[in-house]
């Protein structure tokens, strides 16, 4: 459903990401900014960052965008933050269904580092919904969400060495939560309860209800 980024400037990163893509501001308030094609496409949501942050190597590899059905994939996009955006058209992937059903820069999946890909995967499969497409020694991928749909893709990297921020220091994105969509939120709360999973909080809003878990590798979901 969307991928939750910490940044310290939202309005310009919204206003970046605006400019570069076929999105729009779907929802503003004072603890959120939520950017996407439209609602029920993925989306991309910008939270404020504690202060004090300091720029240090980001845990997203990518996020990964519709290119649109029938259409190839773009070239990456590295934003002024040092997020990197990429891209998959369904000329790329077989038609694949999670590409030909989502708009023109809908969020598709999250490509991220991980301290061990295959240990988290395996967790991700057994206990929180996932299905694993493949599980390596240093990588793994996995399909979260709605399989009628197409669900979305998550990608897990072993990536050893620190990478050196050069990024715009002014405007730093920090990987808060991935946000994944389901018929009933609070059927998988019972479920976390009775599993033993660790729950950070639920939420009831006007728009959506959701439990937030503490997954594997320190992974909100």
């Amino acid at each position: 459903d969307h991928v939750a980024i910490r940044v310290t400037d939202r309005d310009a990163l919204a206003a970046e990401l605006i400019d570069a893509l076929d999105i729009q501001e779907i929802e503003r308030t004072d603890r959120l900014t939520l950017l996407g094609p439209s609602f029920t496409a993925g989306k991309i949501t910008l939270l404020d960052a504690p202060a004090g942050c300091e720029p240090n190597a980001s845990r997203i590899i990518s996020l990964v965008l519709a290119a649109g059905a029938g259409r190839a994939a773009d070239a990456p996009l590295v934003l002024s933050c040092g997020l990197v955006i990429t891209f998959q058209g369904a000329a790329d992937t077989d038609d694949d269904a999670r590409i030909v059903s989502s708009p023109r820069h809908g969020l598709i999946g999250i490509a991220l580092r991980s301290d061990d890909p295959p240990i988290t995967a395996t967790l991700l499969e057994a206990e929180y919904g996932m299905r694993a497409n493949a599980i390596g020694s240093d990588s793994a991928s996995l399909t979260c969400g709605d399989s009628a749909s197409g669900g979305g893709l998550i990608t897990l990297v072993r990536e050893r060495a620190q990478r050196t921020h050069t990024a715009d220091a002014s405007i730093i994105s920090i990987l808060d939560h991935i946000g994944i969509r389901v018929d009933d939120a609070r059927a998988w709360h019972t479920y976390a309860e009775r599993a033993g999973l660790a729950i950070e909080r639920w939420v009831d809003a006007a728009h959506s209800r959701a439990t937030f878990l503490n997954g594997p590798d320190d992974l909100l979901i």
